[in-house]
């Protein structure tokens, strides 16, 4: 398989533990660049898993370009779609096989179910996944599921006003000058912003940003009053985590330094709450005047 080097740590674990145990090797490769996956397919590469925007530094990989070279090599084409939901971007048009969401993030929408879900491009492969589920016992129950339909309905609307407040935090954030650097991909310089507005709806509702260091990220984590401090995300509250010791603790610190995933990074799972609020709680957290 070859992977993105930044992809969310749970699927980093999968990959170099879980599947590894079952003779699945893994290389890890900056899906940003179309020459370094070409470089790395080998004869007995069979996958190819991306994730757009990345979790957590919200990299963007050119989907019509990754779904092309996967064809031609008679690749398996596998995208993460989680933070932008279909609402957002449908990467089944760009020409994927297969999607994957956790819904348990915006589809479900409020942090009371687990839940992930793989759509297929076609009938034939769906079949094979129904048959792996089945065989495994990977079935939702009854209640869940209701519980991500009930999420559903009111996805739209939920992602519109939680993407909008999170591109005011983030230009905001971007002021302060405590913080070192703003990640967010319809931000201008963000380097992926023109390859995401070419197939995506826009940047989403998730902003990660960076403090000096470790100390500074878990003062702030401690301090927040409205945001909830937690490793999830997609919820109707907004919610603060620390990748390095939560999301992405599974992975060793020189690979997570090595990816730009430094101890000082916070990410923000923007929910329904006035932008204003969110940004005056983090302003007493961060201990900003918000200005540079």
């Amino acid at each position: 398989v070859i992977a993105g080097a930044d992809i969310y740590g749970g699927t980093y674990r999968i990959l170099t533990t879980l599947l590894a145990r079952w003779g699945v090797t893994a290389d890890f490769v900056d899906t940003t660049d179309p020459d370094a996956v070409r470089a790395a397919i080998r004869p007995e590469t069979r996958a190819l898993f991306v994730e757009t925007p990345a979790n957590p530094l919200l990299q963007i990989t050119d989907l019509r370009s990754m779904a092309a070279i996967a064809k031609k090599h008679g690749l398996l084409s596998i995208v993460d779609n989680t933070f932008m939901t279909p609402w957002l971007q449908r990467p089944l048009e760009l020409g994927f096989d297969i999607v994957l969401h956790s819904a348990t993030k915006f589809l479900g929408g409020h942090s009371d179910v687990l839940a992930g879900l793989a759509v297929a491009a076609d009938k034939e492969l769906s079949d094979r996944l129904f048959d792996i589920q089945t065989a495994v016992g990977g079935v939702l129950g009854p209640w869940d599921s209701w519980l991500v339909l009930r999420g559903m309905k009111t996805l739209g609307a939920r992602m519109d006003r939680q993407q909008a407040g999170a591109e005011t935090i983030a230009a905001e954030l971007r002021k302060w000058p405590e913080v070192r650097r703003v990640f967010y991909p319809t931000l201008s310089g963000h380097p992926g912003r023109e390859v995401h507005l070419a197939q995506a709806g826009g940047g989403g509702a998730v902003v990660s940003f960076e403090l000096r260091d470790g100390a500074a990220a878990k003062r702030a984590l401690s301090r927040v009053q409205l945001c909830l401090p937690a490793v999830s995300l997609g919820g109707v509250e907004s919610i603060l985590s620390h990748p390095p010791t939560m999301s992405h603790r599974a992975m060793p610190p020189a690979v997570r330094r090595a990816r730009g995933i430094n101890d000082g990074l916070l990410r923000l799972s923007v929910g329904l709450e006035d932008p204003e609020d969110i940004l005056a709680d983090l302003r007493q957290a961060v201990g900003s005047q918000g200005r540079k």
